[in-house]
């Protein structure tokens, strides 16, 4: 059985992004370069004050290990985001399963993996976003990244 994909890309100041389409979904892969060192971005990937900066508000509970429970919690810390830790290597790649669950029931589900990599005077981080995409996370992915840098460069 041979597996096909399309891919499209564009590319806009220091960001790109990437769709792939295969028989399982679409996979999202959106790639920057960053002004702040790797130890700067991991912080500000599995931090909880750190991730309440730049991702929609959101506060990461977790313990990181691999096979653990991973929350995304609003100021009330009421879960936003539901999944399990897949990878943690610091300060490299960090994936855990999602579960969209702010509407109440589930709408999207899939698989988010951050790699961080020293490049120049910063690091480069990517983000793939595979799985389905609800309605409401289509444009999400695209969005953290740029808050992420944003919030790393602001530091």
């Amino acid at each position: 059985m041979s597996e096909s994909s399309t891919e499209t890309g564009t590319e806009t100041g220091t960001e790109t992004s990437t769709e792939t389409s295969t028989p399982t979904g679409t996979d999202r892969v959106y790639r920057v370069h960053v002004a702040a060192s790797p130890e700067a971005a991991w912080a500000a990937l599995t931090e909880p004050d750190r991730t309440r900066a730049w991702y929609f508000g959101t506060a990461a509970v977790t313990t990181w290990e691999v096979g653990s429970t991973v929350e995304y919690v609003d100021g009330d810390g009421t879960p936003q985001i539901r999944g399990v830790v897949l990878a943690h290597d610091p300060p490299r790649t960090l994936s855990h399963t999602f579960v969209a669950v702010w509407a109440g029931e589930p709408d999207d589900q899939g698989v988010l993996t951050w790699t961080v990599e020293a490049e120049g005077d910063g690091c480069r981080i990517t983000l793939v976003h595979a799985g389905g995409h609800g309605a409401e996370t289509a444009e999400g992915s695209a969005y953290l990244v740029g808050a992420l840098q944003d919030h790393l460069e602001a530091a």
